[in-house]
C-alpha cells in the first residue's frame, strides 16, 4: 500500500491546454475501483507530438531522457524520446503508475479515458506494487503487451489518514509484498515503533526457518547455567573454574530481569536457582533409574511483577537460534579478549 499524496478536489477543477485557450474539465480520480488492470511503467508520460526538435549533444532535454529509440523525419528532424498516452490508453488500464513524470496534458487524456495515473513513484514501492499486483515494470511503449497488465488487485480506493491521503491496493491474489501503516504521535515514537516492528519481524522470520522455541523469562538461561555448574562439579583442579565462571555469567539475564523490575534481587535470583536445581535432580534421578529424560524446568521471571510463573502457562518463548547465536558470540568475545591479553603481555615481555 505505497502513499500518495493527492492534491484538494477544489484546487484542480480543469486543466488548460498550452495549443489553445480552451480549459477541459478533468474527471477527478476514483476513490473506489473493482477489479483493476495496473500498468506500472519507469519513464516520462507525455503525449505524442508531432513536432520536430533537434537537441544538441549531451543536452539535458526532458526529450532525452529516455531510452526510446528516436525516429527520422523528413528533413532530418529527431522526435521527441518519451512515453506517449495513445500507447497506453490502447490497453485500456485502470492505472498507470510511474517513477517520472506526468505532463499535464498527459493527465488530461488519460483522465478523458477514465484511467488514474501516479507519478514520482519511488523505485523500491514500484517494485513491490509489481510483486503485488502481478504487472511487468515497463519502459517502452512499443514493448507493452497484455501480460504485461497487472490484474492481481481486485480493489482500489483512496482513503485519508490524518492529513495525508493514502492509495490503497487491496484484495490482490497471490500477493508478494505488502505495507504496513504505522502511526505516531510524534517522530521519535513512530521510529521506536518502527524499531520493535521490525524486531517483531525478524523473531518471525528466524522462527520460520529454524522452528524451535525456548522458554524466555530467564529459564533457559537459568537452566544451562544450572547444568554448566553441575558439570563443573565433576571436574577437578583449575579447570573447574571456567565452568563455574560461564555458570555464573549465565544469570546476568535473569539478575538483570529482577532489577527492572524492582524486586530484591538476591531473594528471586536464589528460589530460581533453587527450582531448577530441584529439577536437574529430579531429571539425576529418573534418568539413571529408568533412563526417563523428564522436561527441565520452565520458570522463570515474569517482566512486569518479578514473580516466578511457568513460561509455558505465561506464553513467554524465545527463538532457538537467537540463544544459540546470543551464546555463540558470548564465547567468541570471551576468547578474543583472551587473546588481546596474551598479545599485550607477550610485548610488555619482549620490551623488557
Amino acid at each position: 500500500m505505497p502513499r500518495w499524496r493527492r492534491s484538494p478536489v477544489e484546487k484542480l477543477p480543469t486543466v488548460s491546454s498550452s495549443r489553445g485557450s480552451c480549459s477541459t474539465r478533468i474527471p477527478l480520480i476514483p476513490k473506489c475501483v473493482v477489479a483493476l488492470r495496473i500498468l506500472a511503467s519507469s519513464s516520462w508520460i507525455v503525449p505524442w507530438s508531432t513536432k520536430r526538435v533537434n537537441p544538441k549533444p549531451m543536452s539535458k532535454s526532458p526529450t532525452r531522457m529516455i531510452g526510446i529509440p528516436a525516429h527520422a523525419e523528413d528533413g532530418g528532424g529527431v522526435r521527441g524520446e518519451h512515453v506517449h498516452g495513445k500507447s497506453i490508453i490502447a490497453f485500456q488500464p485502470d492505472i498507470v503508475i510511474t517513477e517520472k513524470g506526468v505532463s499535464d496534458l498527459a493527465q488530461h487524456y488519460l483522465a478523458k479515458a477514465n484511467i488514474t495515473a501516479f507519478r514520482r513513484l519511488r523505485k523500491t514501492d514500484n517494485n513491490r506494487i509489481a510483486r503485488a499486483t502481478g504487472a511487468t515494470i515497463v519502459s517502452r511503449t512499443d514493448e507493452i503487451q497484455e501480460s504485461d497488465i497487472g490484474n492481481g488487485c481486485g480493489l482500489f480506493h483512496m482513503d485519508k489518514i490524518g492529513d495525508e491521503w493514502f492509495c490503497f491496493l487491496d484484495e490482490c491474489k497471490d500477493p508478494k509484498a505488502c505495507t504496513i501503516v504505522l502511526r505516531g504521535g510524534s517522530k521519535d515514537v513512530l521510529n521506536e515503533i518502527e524499531r520493535n516492528l521490525h524486531d517483531a519481524m525478524e523473531v518471525v522470520r528466524n522462527v520460520v526457518y529454524d522452528p524451535k522455541l525456548l522458554p524466555g523469562g530467564g529459564a533457559t538461561e537459568m537452566a544451562v547455567a544450572m547444568g554448566i555448574r553441575r558439570a563443573g562439579l565433576k571436574v577437578e583442579g583449575v579447570q573447574q573454574r571456567p565452568f563455574l565462571a560461564v555458570g555464573e555469567a549465565m544469570e546476568v539475564i535473569p539478575r538483570t530481569l529482577a532489577q527492572n523490575c524492582g524486586v530484591s534481587v538476591i531473594r528471586t535470583v536464589t528460589q530460581l536457582r533453587a527450582k531448577h536445581a530441584a529439577a536437574y535432580d529430579e531429571w539425576e534421578k529418573n534418568s539413571k533409574e529408568s533412563g526417563v529424560v523428564p522436561p527441565a524446568s520452565d520458570f522463570g521471571i515474569n517482566g512486569t511483577t518479578g514473580v516466578l510463573v511457568s513460561m509455558e502457562e505465561l506464553g513467554i518463548w524465545e527463538p532457538f537460534s537467537v540463544k544459540v547465536q546470543t551464546i555463540k558470540t558470548a564465547i567468541e568475545s570471551a576468547c578474543m579478549i583472551l587473546r588481546i591479553d596474551d598479545i599485550v603481555s607477550g610485548s610488555k615481555k619482549s620490551q623488557r
